[in-house]
């Protein structure tokens, strides 16, 4: 027997079982991908438009909407801290300061604050007692892992 035929046995053997797997995993589980702000009710979940993130609250499909995708990102209990890029390159086009409320609110469990310049953005942070050095940080990568 000659070592092509032996490769493609072992890939028909071990590959098969891999794809149904993974078929199965999407039908039965959660194979969405995101990851939890601490301990807060908030996520970012990876966007089906070409791995943009969005902040969503609780997992259950409330997203928090704001100009720009997420960049970076800050919390503490009380706020949470987004700068955005636009699609095209890297560069802060705006920031947001989200107030969180909690699900105890009959409004919303958020308000969002949106900021054009650096300028405003570093007043409101002065206004609101924000430091991000103080603040929990993550960049919008998300690990791959099933759910």
């Amino acid at each position: 027997m000659n070592n092509s035929i032996i490769i493609k046995r072992w890939c028909s053997y071990t590959g098969i079982p891999f794809v149904l797997l993974l078929l199965v995993s999407a039908c039965i589980g959660d194979i969405t991908q995101y990851k939890k702000l601490g301990d807060t009710e908030y996520y970012l979940v990876e966007g089906i438009d070409g791995g943009y993130v969005d902040l969503y609250y609780r997992n259950d499909g409330e997203s928090v909407k704001f100009r720009g995708f997420a960049k970076d990102i800050f919390w503490n209990e009380e706020y949470i801290i987004v700068k955005c890029t636009n699609r095209e390159s890297n560069k802060i086009i705006n920031y947001c300061i989200i107030k969180q409320y909690g699900k105890n609110n009959t409004y919303a469990p958020w308000k969002v604050y949106e900021y054009a310049t650096k300028k405003e953005y570093d007043a409101a942070k002065k206004e609101y007692g924000l430091d991000e050095g103080k603040m929990n940080y993550t960049d919008t990568n998300i690990p791959w892992c099933f759910h």
